[in-house]
Parts: C-alpha cells; sequence; structure tokens
C-alpha cells in the first residue's frame, strides 16, 4: 500500500524536501553543466551535483510541485560562470588573440525564461563569475590588458538576462567573483578604475546601477577568500546604486555590503524571530513524528488483538461444529 505522504504535516514533508533538494555542497550549483570533459586536458568541469531522481519529485502532482519548487530555487546557489575554451593550437582565439571561452552567461536568460515566472520570484542566491573579456566587452572598447580586440562572447547575454531579471524578483543575495587571469594586482586594481570612470559606456554596470532590492551584494576572486586586487569603491558604489548604503561591518570580508544600518536593529530581531519560530518547528516536527510512532504501534497493538480474537473466535466455531453445540 503506498504510503499517503501528504498526510504528513507540512513540517515533516519540508524536512523531506530539503533532504533531497538542496545541495550539500556550498561551492556546487543546480544550474546543468554547459560541458562535461576536460579541459585543455587539466581541469575537469563538474559543478553541478548529481540529484538523481530527486527533482522528479516535483511532478508528482500540484501541490508538491508548489511546495518543494520554493525549497529548489529559494535554498540553493545558482552559479553562472564563464569558463577556459576548448579548442588547441590557437583554435580558440578571436582576430586579437583573446580566449572565446565556453560561457553559461549566454543561457542565463533562455534558463530564466524556461523556469517561469513562478520559479524566478524564488529565486534568492545568484553568483555570477567574469573575467575581463565579459567587463570589456560591455564596455565597448578594447581590453589594453588582455588583447587589443575583445572577444565579443557571453556579456551582451548576462545584460539582458539582469535586464529580465530586474524586472521582478525576490533575490536576497548577488555574488560577483572576479578572475583577474593574468593580469598583475596593480593591472587589476587599474582596470576596475578606468572600467568606473568610463562606467557611462558600460551596459553591464549600468544595468547592476539599477539592480535593486538585495540585501546583500559580495565581491570576491576566484581563487582567493577576500580580494585584495580589487578596489573596495566597487563594492561601495555598487551598493549605493543598488539600494544599500554605508561601508561593511569591520567584521565582514572584505567587498560584502550588509543591508541599510537603518534596518540592522529590525533584520536583527527578524533573523532571531526567524531562528526561533524555525527551532519551535522541529521540535514540533520531532513530537509529530514521535505521536506518528506512537499512534501508529497503538494501531499494530490493536491489529494483533483483533487478529487473536478472531483466531479464538475461529476455534470456537470448530469446536462447536465438532461436538454439534
Amino acid at each position: 500500500m503506498p504510503f499517503p505522504f501528504l498526510k504528513l504535516p507540512p513540517e515533516i514533508r519540508n524536512k523531506v524536501y530539503n533532504l533531497l533538494l538542496i545541495t550539500s555542497h556550498p561551492h556546487r550549483s543546480l544550474t546543468p553543466d554547459i560541458i562535461g570533459q576536460v579541459v585543455r586536458g587539466e581541469f575537469e568541469w563538474n559543478m553541478c551535483p548529481d540529484m538523481g531522481d530527486s527533482v522528479s519529485l516535483l511532478r508528482t502532482c500540484k501541490l508538491v510541485h508548489q511546495e518543494a519548487s520554493s525549497i529548489l530555487y529559494g535554498s540553493n546557489w545558482f552559479y553562472f560562470m564563464e569558463r577556459p575554451s576548448l579548442g588547441e593550437d590557437d583554435e580558440d582565439e578571436d582576430n586579437g588573440g583573446a580566449d572565446i571561452p565556453i560561457c553559461d552567461h549566454m543561457f542565463v536568460y533562455p534558463w530564466l525564461r524556461l523556469i517561469g515566472a513562478q520559479n524566478r520570484m524564488h529565486l534568492r542566491n545568484l553568483r555570477l563569475h567574469f573575467t575581463g573579456e565579459t567587463f570589456f566587452y560591455c564596455r565597448g572598447e578594447s581590453n589594453r590588458f588582455t588583447s587589443e580586440v575583445v572577444t565579443r562572447t557571453g556579456g551582451e547575454y548576462l545584460v539582458d538576462a539582469l535586464e529580465f531579471l530586474g524586472r521582478g524578483h525576490a533575490l536576497a543575495m548577488i555574488e560577483i567573483v572576479f578572475s583577474p587571469l593574468e593580469c598583475t594586482d596593480t593591472e587589476f586594481k587599474q582596470m576596475f578604475q578606468h572600467l568606473f570612470r568610463r562606467r557611462s559606456e558600460s551596459r553591464l554596470i549600468r544595468q547592476m546601477e539599477s539592480f535593486s532590492g538585495l540585501k546583500q551584494l559580495i565581491v570576491g576572486d576566484l581563487y582567493q577568500e577576500e580580494m585584495e586586487s580589487c578596489p573596495e569603491a566597487y563594492a561601495s558604489f555598487l551598493s549605493v546604486k543598488m539600494g544599500m548604503e554605508g561601508k561593511q561591518p569591520a567584521e565582514e570580508p572584505q567587498g560584502s555590503v550588509a543591508a541599510k544600518p537603518s534596518h540592522g536593529k529590525s533584520l536583527a530581531k527578524k533573523i532571531k524571530e526567524l531562528v526561533e519560530e524555525r527551532d519551535r518547528l522541529e521540535l514540533q516536527a520531532l513530537e509529530t513524528n514521535q505521536k506518528l510512532r506512537d499512534e501508529v504501534g497503538k494501531l499494530q497493538a490493536i491489529e494483533d488483538t483483533l487478529s487473536q480474537a478472531q483466531n479464538a473466535l475461529s476455534e470456537a466455531q470448530k469446536h462447536k461444529s465438532i461436538f454439534g453445540g
């Protein structure tokens, strides 16, 4: 007999969804891999965890889909990145000698349309990985640090995706990760300084400026926990334009911009209330689960007693038949 899953309390069902749909690795995304082969004979890109048949749970019925999709899209990070190109012997370079990357950015916009408006509103965490090619293409000028001619791959798609997402979203956090490629720290600082002096020419920067409503913006380096080569003004500038203000607290990593100071106490209070509510629900779920086990035990005892009574009645009827009673 099938187990009546929907008869479980919502708290228990949510625990099941969490176990099935939340990836345990903080650096892996549910975004499907574009390539699954060895890159340049050195690295194998396998950022997407194997979810197995877990996501097929969403296809069982409308109620389960509604409950589970909010956890799938709201509790995982979705990671879009630029990757090394696959060509050999200069096949993967443009006329200016710049690498042509295998770029997830061109799939962000189709993916956002594919998951639908309701699931887009569930998205909470987005991680974007940029390299110099993307930023300098979006600036519309030559990249004098990596190539005379900029590779026109990925950047325009990312701008379209951010513009599309910015029309209506519930994102709480965007993490922007930069790869300095072969630039020195000095060149990298100069690159950002020049970029923001000419930011009016950058579609990507203009779009990021108009993206409002975030609780936190994180700027980091692909290879470091803190990005010393990125000017602090970069995060501060974007934070003001994106609806946040003030510098990050001292204990926060460089480049991390917290919510508005004026809302700090209310936000901390809200977090405390949510933690207390979560603990209460977990305790309630455990108590409910224990009660459920107790009730199942009682039911089993009743069934055993009933079976014994039926056996006794059957024996009595046989005895009566034999002796003609």
